[in-house]
């Protein structure tokens, strides 16, 4: 699993998964709710009904894996869910303030990622779950950045994948040519899609990968909670 964001601020992760022997999806919600506080908040911001909301969310019964990203230093990104699954923040990351907390600040970098090893806890089942506050300063150039995926280019490692959508800029507006190892994806979706989530997912019956989006952007410079839920 891993977690990367140009330009970004991670608030936390969150996947929840049951396991299942078919992946066969019956609905598909992708969500953006607007945060209300203000960004780059240094205190711990208040929940429903006057709670202070500085501890954080709390795993259940069906958490896969809780990522508060709230770490005050150092690369180690601790897995506060029932499995420990910790994992590892690129050189290139660093923490900074967040919308409960810490969080942890991603830069346009191949070294900006947090990176989880796998644990079959971790692939999708028969529903999935994954939420997320992020902070986007800019959207990426590329088609897309992934904001937490199981997924890699290998067709056997490939299981979901949430993200949002990039700028798609080609040389010379990109320093660099995107590899394009998301394209196919992108074109199930909406022209001029840029800011909008996107969740893929391969179905374990034969056949390709699936995409939906949601229906709008992402805003700039404001702590938004993300959400994918299938089942």
């Amino acid at each position: 699993m891993t977690a990367v964001a140009p330009s970004a601020r991670t608030g936390g992760h969150r996947a929840t998964a049951r396991p299942a022997t078919r992946r066969r999806v019956d609905a598909i919600a992708v969500l953006a709710l607007a945060a209300a506080a203000a960004c780059g908040c240094a205190h711990a911001p208040r929940g429903s009904g006057g709670q202070d909301a500085s501890a954080g969310i709390a795993s259940d019964s069906v958490t896969a894996g809780l990522w508060h990203m709230d770490e005050t230093g150092g690369t180690l990104v601790a897995d506060a869910g029932p499995f420990r699954i910790a994992g590892r923040a690129g050189v290139d990351t660093r923490t900074d303030f967040g919308r409960i907390r810490g969080a942890r600040l991603f830069t346009r970098s191949i070294d900006s990622f947090v990176y989880v090893p796998y644990n079959p806890v971790l692939e999708a089942g028969s529903s999935l779950t994954i939420e997320a506050w992020i902070y986007l300063n800019a959207y990426g150039q590329y088609e897309d950045t992934p904001i937490a995926a199981r997924w890699t280019q290998v067709a056997s490692e490939q299981s979901w994948m949430f993200s949002v959508l990039g700028s798609d800029a080609r040389p010379p507006l990109a320093f660099l040519a995107s590899p394009g190892y998301h394209d196919g994806l992108i074109a199930q979706g909406p022209a001029g899609g840029r800011g909008r989530l996107m969740f893929a997912f391969q179905p374990e019956e034969a056949g390709p990968p699936r995409a939906y989006f949601s229906t709008r952007a992402i805003p700039l410079s404001k702590w938004v909670q993300v959400a994918v839920s299938f089942d």
